[in-house]
């Protein structure tokens, strides 16, 4: 038995003949799949039909089925077949667009898992996730297939679509940055797909704390804790504060939820259309306040100090020190703009 796992293969250049007529290129196009009833040669045929549905110039088109190879995984045996496309071209090489479920290759970074856990999983959700590209991007799938990501906390797998033509719409990863978690809190979970599907997001896959979504662009979007307090009342008195810091940030919808949090007690949660706000200081030079009461006493005399020197920009807020167990406060400054 010989196990056969690789990354795809996207055109290999073979060779160049010159004619009277002009230079025809050689190209071979070749790529792994998971192995289907229908059998390796009749999936080369097939791959055949797609390329030269969008290609309808190539000349000397022959598909063939160049290998077959299977592997072992968690007592049950996966077959893979190698389908390779020779053509002749007098144009340039054909490179499919490749678009990849997987961890942190989007910009954004969760280090808790991998999108799949096991072939297993990839592979039941080859169809699914053919339908959403299909669905989002207007293109029809060329090849699919799973792919080994790498060792560690993302050790698994990755699914990669391989397509032909072009789309605006990509796919992104965008990824829950507030200490409410998407895995203990359904409806927190749900508020932010909801405000990503508002902001034109097409979600595709939910994986740990991160969505998977096509649109035109990146959906401009933050969900994060701004402060933790010892209890539910701490919380509830700075929505308002939040709010306008938000508003000022330049943010169009705005949803504030004070969470009941095992180890914050309380944190103040924030779902909102902004990319992104610059932190002015996190409380590292303020007075440690042993109240909420004194902390806020504090805060509104400093917060009208800066409204009367013109500083419109800078919010401040009460939030737990350490711990919000120990009932003790300190003052942290956020900026909702740079200038």
């Amino acid at each position: 038995m010989k196990t056969l796992f690789g990354s795809l293969f996207a055109g290999l250049l073979v060779a160049t003949t010159t004619w009277a007529a002009g230079t025809v290129n050689h190209y071979q196009y070749s790529v792994r799949v998971p192995a289907t009833q229908a059998g390796c040669t009749a999936e080369a045929a097939t791959l055949v039909k797609a390329l030269t549905a969008v290609h309808s110039n190539l000349q000397n088109v022959k598909g063939l089925c160049s290998d077959q190879s299977s592997f072992v995984e968690n007592g049950v045996t996966y077959a893979l077949d190698t389908l390779v496309v020779n053509y002749d071209s007098a144009g340039s090489e054909i490179l499919p667009a490749k678009t990849s479920l997987e961890m942190g290759s989007l910009g954004s970074f969760d280090d808790v898992t991998s999108v799949y856990a096991s072939y297993a999983e990839c592979l039941a959700d080859i169809s699914t996730q053919q339908a959403n590209y299909t669905q989002a991007t207007g293109l029809s799938t060329l090849a699919v297939s799973c792919e080994p990501t790498d060792s560690g906390p993302l050790a698994g797998y990755k699914l990669v679509l391989q397509s032909l033509g072009t789309s605006p719409v990509r796919l992104y990863q965008f990824q829950n940055n507030s200490f409410d978690s998407f895995t203990t809190d359904t409806a927190w979970q749900n508020l932010v797909a909801t405000q990503l599907q508002a902001a034109g997001a097409s979600l595709t896959k939910k994986v740990g704390e991160s969505f998977f979504y096509y649109a035109n662009q990146s959906v401009e979007l933050k969900s994060e804790t701004l402060v933790t307090t010892a209890n539910a009342n701490d919380c509830e008195a700075q929505r308002t504060q939040a709010n306008a810091f938000l508003t000022a940030a330049g943010a169009k919808s705005i949803t504030t939820v004070c969470h009941a949090n095992a180890t914050m007690d309380e944190t103040l949660d924030i779902v909102a259309d902004v990319y992104d706000y610059p932190t002015s200081d996190f409380g590292y030079g303020s007075l440690v306040y042993y109240s909420f009461q004194s902390c806020l006493n504090d805060l509104t005399r400093e917060q009208a100090g800066l409204v009367a020197k013109g500083d419109s920009n800078s919010y401040l807020f009460c939030t737990s020190e350490d711990t919000a167990a120990s009932g003790q406060y300190k003052i942290v400054v956020l900026k909702a703009r740079d200038y």
